[in-house]
């Protein structure tokens, strides 16, 4: 509401909500840790043990790193973008020459995202081939140019 960042003081039993504030924009994030579990403790309940905490750590940044961004630019290497490494790509179906075009016949979809997204599709599907790409290879933007 106010563009300020939102943070988590989380008291639930499990990790679970560590993830789900992450989901839901939390920037920081707070839970409590134990060292020894048979410690006499009113906080314990919700607390993780110490041992935990990398895994948690990593499952926390694998799930904010997993939202990606919600812009893409089109101009910026794709192994660079977070977050796309499971959506597919345009990929070559035969050995694409410069000129040819670029046409659901020359180009098929293909996992993993190592090329042009499949989002751009509108964009590229009037364009042709500026460099040679062998089949099966993904298509990347400096293999792709505007139609003149």
């Amino acid at each position: 509401t106010f563009n300020l960042p939102a943070g988590l003081s989380d008291h639930y039993t499990g990790h679970e909500m560590l993830y789900v504030s992450v989901a839901l924009g939390a920037s920081v994030l707070e839970k409590g840790i134990y060292f020894d579990p048979n410690e006499l403790d009113q906080d314990i309940a919700h607390s993780m043990g110490i041992a935990d905490l990398p895994h948690v750590l990593r499952a926390v940044h694998d799930s904010w790193v997993a939202l990606g961004k919600t812009e893409r630019d089109p101009q910026m290497k794709i192994d660079w973008v977070i977050g796309t490494s499971q959506r597919q790509c345009l990929v070559a179906n035969r050995d694409l020459q410069r000129g040819d075009p670029i046409t659901l016949e020359t180009v098929r979809f293909a996992f993993p995202n190592k090329g042009i997204p499949v989002e751009h599709w509108d964009l590229v599907s009037t364009w042709k081939v500026a460099a040679m790409v062998k089949a099966g290879q993904p298509i990347r933007w400096e293999h792709v140019a505007p139609t003149v």
